[in-house]
């Protein structure tokens, strides 16, 4: 009794440990959904009959020859093979590290095709460890600098680009976004001719969009589909040992779909099936880990305890052998150290400081710019104010020298202008006696010769006087006809005694008219200049 009573109490305590475990493992129980990724490897490759070892040792001694030729497109073709070997090989971390370097590479070189692979094998590598945010990112910039590649002469060669990004939103449960790439992989196999990649991984893809929708019946049916494609590779025998691993997905999705219908027997089968598929490239490694997990959970609900305990530490081996921060060899990893971001961080660190000296060096320059500027400004400033000086200086003495002139000859003129007055009352004043002289002769009938000539005299005072007068004032008369151009002569001979300052008895002397017929065509000429009475009529008219 004590014996059973004993043996009950171990049985319980194994299952406790088993649920414990599940508990624990099973927490993050998401498959990987890893895939069939492109390997940039020669066809004469192959992982079933090429020691993985010897063609890493073979690859790493042409990258080392082309390093020392510093041939950059085939050292990056090297990293990029590299890093898939070593992925094949799960040594995951050398891969990142190859993969990093070769991206970077590629980028300074700007060979598109080149940037375009290597962001496919980090996106890969990534994937791979369920790296989604990273592994997305890589996978579109893949396709964006596939698509800008010269090289790309065909969509058969966007297929894999397109995939990858299938995978991405599969991974992520884009439902919509699955649904788009999964077409767009299907327009182009279809248009190439690409049959198996269509039967084969494209189900798989659509089973799984049934799955999410609960149409387990159409998922079944589109896996199956799936893998009669991959049986009947069998008849290329090389062809169909390079996709055989896609097995692995295949048969763990038909489990995963039975056992959501309560089917543990055809789960169980189908489970096994995975399990017993070779991963070829090493690609499915993590998955594995999902299956044995998936499959010790199956085998603890129908009661095989011990067989779920043993698959369960098998896929815990696998978690801390690749994904246990506490493996030394996994450390540095799972720090995700990417050497990538290593070297643009270096490079970016050269640029900053190359741009730190560059700016310094354009601050000097900038600086001696703008003191010689300031320089030669200061300079034509100086010169500019010593010719404005000069030319300053020499327009005073010239406006000095012709004003001197103009007001000499304006002294002259009025100098010769009043001696021409005085000369001509003076005229006046005998032509005054003359006339007196004249009325009394008059009286006696035989002056009458006498008479004529002292007429004769008197009629050409006015002559005498214009002649003189235009001799000293040049252009008045033309100055005034310009201002006033309705001025008539007798208009112009006022103008002119009155320049002179003439009383109006003395016009009206030397005009030969009365002292009235003066003083009317003095109004009349204010008219014709139209200024009235206040204005000074002698001022204004000198200032003609």
């Amino acid at each position: 009794m004590i014996h059973i009573t004993r043996c009950l109490h171990i049985k319980l305590l194994f299952c406790i440990f088993i649920i414990g475990i599940l508990t624990i493992t099973c927490g993050s129980n998401t498959p990987l959904q890893a895939q069939q990724f492109n390997h940039y490897l020669p066809e004469s490759f192959h992982p079933f009959k090429t020691d993985g070892k010897s063609a890493i040792k073979l690859v790493t001694k042409k990258y080392k020859q082309v390093v020392q030729k510093q041939d950059t497109a085939s050292i990056i073709q090297k990293l990029i093979l590299l890093s898939s070997l070593e992925r094949i090989n799960l040594n995951y971390r050398t891969a990142f590290d190859r993969a990093g370097e070769a991206l970077f590479l590629a980028e300074q070189y700007n060979n598109v095709l080149l940037i375009a692979k290597a962001h496919e094998e980090l996106g890969i590598l990534n994937y791979l460890f369920k790296q989604d945010d990273s592994a997305g990112i890589h996978f579109k910039n893949s396709l964006l600098f596939y698509k800008k590649s010269q090289s790309i002469n065909n969509q058969q060669s966007l297929l894999h680009p397109y995939y990858n990004l299938l995978l991405y939103y599969q991974r992520i449960k884009d439902s919509q976004k699955t649904k788009v790439y999964i077409d767009s992989c299907s327009y182009i196999t279809k248009s190439k001719g690409l049959i198996n990649f269509e039967r084969i991984f494209l189900n798989e893809k659509r089973a799984n969009l049934c799955r999410w929708n609960s149409d387990f019946e159409k998922a079944i049916t589109y896996i199956e589909k799936s893998i009669l494609a991959l049986e009947n590779l069998k008849t290329n025998e090389e062809l169909f040992l390079k996709q055989k691993s896609f097995l692995i997905i295949l048969y763990a999705t038909k489990g995963s779909i039975y056992r959501s219908q309560g089917k543990m027997d055809e789960a169980k089968l189908c489970l096994e099936k995975s399990l017993h598929a070779k991963d070829l490239y090493g690609e499915h490694t993590f998955y594995k880990s999902f299956v044995y997990k998936s499959y010790a959970t199956l085998l603890y609900d129908i009661g095989e305890f011990k067989k779920s305990y043993a698959n369960l530490l098998r896929a815990q081996e696998i978690n801390d052998k690749y994904l246990n921060p506490r493996n030394d060899d996994n450390h540095n990893f799972i720090s995700i150290k990417n050497r990538y971001n290593e070297e643009i961080n270096k490079k970016n660190a050269e640029i900053n400081l190359k741009n730190l000296e560059l700016a310094e060096s354009k601050q000097e320059n900038l600086r001696f710019k703008i003191f010689f500027f300031i320089a030669i400004f200061l300079i034509i400033v100086v010169i500019f104010i010593f010719r404005y000086r000069t030319q300053h200086l020499k327009h005073q003495k010239e406006n000095a020298i012709n004003e001197k002139k103009q007001q000499q000859a304006k002294e002259l003129i009025e100098l010769k202008n009043k001696e021409l007055t005085s000369s001509m009352l003076q005229l006046i004043e005998k032509d005054e006696i003359i006339k007196t002289l004249s009325d009394q002769l008059k009286k006696d009938p035989s002056n009458k010769t006498l008479l004529s000539s002292i007429e004769k005299r008197s009629v050409s005072l006015w002559e005498a006087f214009n002649t003189r007068f235009m001799a000293l004032n040049k252009d008045f008369y033309d100055r005034l006809k310009k201002q006033v151009p309705n001025l008539s002569a007798a208009d112009l001979k006022i103008c002119a005694l009155i320049k002179l300052n003439f009383s109006g008895k003395e016009m009206a002397y030397l005009l030969g008219i009365s002292e009235g017929s003066v003083n009317v065509a003095r109004h009349r000429l204010r008219k014709k200049l139209e200024i009235d009475r206040e204005t000074n009529l002698v001022q204004y008219i000198n200032s003609i």
